[in-house]
């Protein structure tokens, strides 16, 4: 749907977030409304890149301190991102968040 209503701009503004945060490993995200997962992917992928040079493929590993949090208030959207989770099995270092875990005191 957004690809359609955005003509595919949307792809373009989440690489410039992408960009614009420079996420690097160790850092903690919060992706609110965060749907399928499409800027937490993202991020996680930009992390990777960045161990990679940095590291010389040396690092394999994301390492324990880099956390996503994925948060959404459909829980529909959080069961397809937590399929595509398991399915790509990152689970370690993504969370995601739904509306009765907001609500707890």
């Amino acid at each position: 749907m957004n690809d359609l209503m955005s003509v595919g701009l949307h792809r373009l503004w989440k690489d410039r977030l992408i960009y614009k945060l420079n996420p690097f490993p160790g850092m903690k995200h919060l992706d609110v409304a965060g749907g399928t997962g499409d800027v937490a992917f993202r991020v996680l992928e930009r992390i990777k890149s960045v161990s990679h040079r940095a590291m010389q493929g040396a690092l394999t590993d994301l390492g324990e301190d880099t956390h996503i949090y994925i948060c959404d208030i459909n829980p529909n959207m959080l069961s397809v991102e937590r399929s595509v989770l398991q399915k790509e099995a990152i689970v370690k270092n993504i969370a995601l968040v739904g509306y009765k875990e907001m609500q707890k005191p």
